[in-house]
């Protein structure tokens, strides 16, 4: 965390919290779904698979946003 903080020229703490914020609803989603294997309840594993297929796309979705950068910032300096 210290060194993301410092090439980002923020805190830890404000590093810490904005990742908190971005993972809230796979964490809510992985809470609620210890909540229903602790009840013995039978969604529990789909809760979970939920979850997973969540966080997997979202990332899939900031890989590809990145990559589109990466090109939009080749072209701007292939025309300069």
């Amino acid at each position: 965390m210290g060194r993301i903080a410092s090439i980002s020229s923020t805190g830890k703490a404000t590093v810490v919290r904005e990742l908190l914020f971005s993972s809230l609803s796979s964490l809510e989603g992985m809470a609620l779904a210890l909540e229903q294997a602790q009840a013995q309840n039978v969604d529990a594993f789909m809760t979970l698979a939920n979850v997973t297929r969540e966080a997997v796309a979202a990332g899939q979705q900031i890989q590809l946003e990145l990559a589109n950068g990466k090109r939009r910032a080749m072209r701007r300096k292939r025309s300069t």
